[in-house]
């Protein structure tokens, strides 16, 4: 079935990692608590509760959640007749992270034409640069557990650490 406008939440407990992928939506990542991260080219660009973050469709990235995070994730179909930002990067307008958090929140009609609106006013957003690379890997806080998660997919298990492998899924369920 085809969704123009798909939004899911995620509220993590332990800290989970994506795979790199490209995906054919224009994605709008809105972080709401905890701390996260998210990879583009060689770089590690955190994310904190109120960033904003646009990938736009066939951007490679990954993103990673530290424990106790949670964020909103909206795919915007490149079907839709909207000029979208071409650029990732953060948007810093608190409308549109309002509005995708009472999309959240209310029913599936009141969502539709909340989701229907940010659409809109999505294709008039600019992009902002992501702070400075983070110094990868980090070794202490709430990230730390992301680095050991990735060295596990590459043979490298850490025994004593209780973290979670699984990728974090990030197309619509």
């Amino acid at each position: 079935m085809y969704l123009p406008l798909t939004l899911q939440q995620q509220r993590l407990t332990l800290a989970r990692l994506s795979a790199r992928q490209r995906l054919v939506t224009g994605t709008l990542i809105g972080w709401e608590e905890g701390q996260g991260v998210v990879r583009l080219g060689k770089g590690y660009h955190s994310l904190k509760a109120g960033d904003l973050l646009w990938l736009p469709a066939d951007t490679l990235f990954a993103l990673g959640a530290g424990s106790d995070s949670a964020f909103s994730q909206l795919w915007v179909s490149a079907r839709l007749p909207l000029a979208l930002p071409n650029r990732a990067g953060l948007i810093s307008d608190p409308w549109l992270l309002d509005t995708l958090k009472r999309a959240g929140q209310a029913n599936q009609q009141q969502s539709a034409l909340l989701l229907s609106a940010l659409a809109g006013e999505l294709a008039k957003a600019r992009t902002q640069p992501l702070a400075k690379a983070l110094d990868w890997p980090v070794t202490s806080g709430p990230l730390a557990d992301l680095p050991l998660i990735e060295a596990g997919r590459q043979g490298q298990h850490q025994q004593q650490r209780d973290i979670d492998p699984r990728p974090l899924a990030l197309t619509p369920a």
